[in-house]
């Protein structure tokens, strides 16, 4: 099951939890079972042990990871700025700039190679 399919089904049973008390209508929900709901849910999937806080860092961690820009990022999951985000997310855009270094590197080394194949072919032509 991949985590989106989980958040959509833990989402879908909580409908029913995060109702207003069926014994008490003017009174929410017991924090309780919804906590309680989501360890059964994340137990029956496989996945492990994570607090609600946990679910809002996992989710964060992993739109960087796959590319999302930090001010959507920022907007979905409601900092007030982007600066917020990068304060909290450092490590993930440290590693990323890190990735994106060395991809600039390997196109430059291809960019080299090329041009030195270039520069052969023509000094091969004018022998």
């Amino acid at each position: 099951m991949t985590l989106g399919e989980w958040l959509d089904q833990w989402l879908a049973s909580m409908a029913d939890t995060l109702r207003p008390n069926p014994l008490r209508p003017d009174q929410p929900a017991d924090p309780g079972s919804v906590y309680r709901r989501l360890k059964t849910l994340l137990k029956q999937a496989g996945l492990p042990s994570i607090r609600f806080h946990g679910l809002g860092n996992m989710f964060a961690t992993n739109a960087l990871e796959q590319g999302v820009d930090v001010k959507t990022l920022s907007t979905i999951i409601g900092h007030i700025s982007s600066a917020t985000t990068l304060n909290i997310y450092a490590h993930i855009t440290d590693k990323m700039q890190r990735q994106a270094a060395a991809k600039i590197d390997r196109g430059i080394g291809r960019a080299e190679a090329a041009a030195e194949r270039e520069r052969l072919s023509v000094e091969n032509r004018a022998s």
